[in-house]
């Protein structure tokens, strides 16, 4: 990766500490240690008290920051990353001028970290809001478009989708579209994509319904297990197994093997409601899957291509007859995967951190 000649300091702000894999934390991960690696000075700070996030009330800040110190020794840098070792990290009570060093660039993740964002002084550097998605679920929807609109901090948005929904209520500027990318070294085909059981599919769990849609996915299975006996499904997610996963179907924990995951397979299912810019699918295509996913604004990166294969949100006679279609054909399967690899390529790294530099630089 080239060095960048002139060194900055950057501050990356997440509003928790994950200790399980997580896109969006996942995607600040991998902006913080790329810009490591190209020279700069990076710290990435957790948030342990972030505004208008739920917190257990037997879990309350002092027990946290016990917890913090004991279990993670006052240095939050989970297990299922690699980070450059320059990379530092700090567990923080609050975003303040305090607990903030000053930099070149502050940016953070979530909307309720943008207003005690906008409050730090200049000498925290240009102040950025990278928005993952429309955040919505609980309940806060004045409260997201308010973030959307502070003069002093530069709004990011990943895909078209989140571009329009902020413009729509942002008052003051427009937002910068970039995209998201994956890691194609970590990311690719080890596993002909002639030589699999064409019978096979694969979807991330998440116990969110109504954003990730995995009943819906649960419910074609066991149509298409019907139809076709051989049929083998595998999912992974950062819950443990839960019940109303089928014995029949395979299930990884926390898996730290994903590429391996989707190279076993030959179809990825992503039956989301609502996306910012999804990422497995995105990794699943650059494996050599063919992707069924929904038609919605936060898929389009991966249904963008000729022949595509999209399905209606919420409607599992629909996910049975996509996918029926591929299990009966599989040289359509083949042919659609090497074309989806392909495509996907355009999202590398490289063009996403340029972007972004010229962003904080600005």
């Amino acid at each position: 990766m080239e060095v960048y000649k002139n060194s900055m300091k950057l501050n990356f702000i997440l509003p928790f500490f994950a200790p399980m894999p997580g896109g969006g934390v996942k995607i600040m991960y991998e902006y913080a240690n790329r810009m490591s690696l190209m020279g700069h000075d990076v710290v990435v700070y957790h948030n342990q008290s972030t505004p208008h996030f739920y917190y257990p009330k037997l879990r309350p800040l002092w027990l946290r920051k016990v917890i913090s110190f004991i279990k993670y020794n006052n240095h939050p840098k989970p297990n299922w990353f690699t980070f450059d070792d320059k990379v530092k990290f700090k567990f923080i009570d609050t975003i303040s001028n305090n607990s903030i060093r000053d930099a070149d660039a502050t940016i953070t993740t979530w909307w309720s970290l943008v207003e005690p964002l906008k409050n730090l002084t200049v000498s925290k550097g240009k102040k950025v809001n990278l928005i993952q998605g429309y955040e919505i679920w609980d309940g806060n929807e004045d409260l997201v478009h308010k973030s959307y609109n502070y003069e002093n901090v530069t709004n990011v948005v990943i895909s078209d989708f989140l571009y329009n929904k902020v413009k729509e209520y942002n008052f003051i500027s427009e937002p910068i579209l970039t995209t998201l990318a994956i890691d194609t070294n970590v990311f690719n085909v080890t596993n002909n994509i002639e030589n699999r059981n064409p019978l096979s599919i694969c979807m991330l769990y998440g116990e969110n319904d109504n954003v990730k849609g995995t009943i819906y996915g649960l419910k074609a299975f066991e149509k298409l297990k019907t139809a076709f006996p051989e049929l083998e499904v595998e999912l992974f997610g950062v819950e443990k197994r839960p019940d109303r996963i089928p014995s029949w179907i395979k299930y990884n924990y926390n898996s730290k093997k994903l590429n391996s995951i989707y190279n076993r397979n030959a179809i990825f299912l992503a039956p989301s409601i609502t996306e910012g810019w999804a990422l497995p699918p995105t990794e699943a295509m650059a494996c050599g899957c063919v992707v069924v996913s929904t038609n919605i604004p936060g898929h389009r990166h991966v249904n963008n291509y000729m022949d595509a294969i999209t399905i209606i949100p919420e409607d599992v006679d629909d996910i049975v007859e996509k996918i029926t279609v591929l299990l009966n054909d599989n040289n359509l399967r083949i042919k659609l995967a090497k074309k989806s690899k392909e495509f996907v390529a355009q999202y590398c790294w490289e063009s996403v951190l340029d972007k972004f530099i010229n962003v904080v630089t600005s």
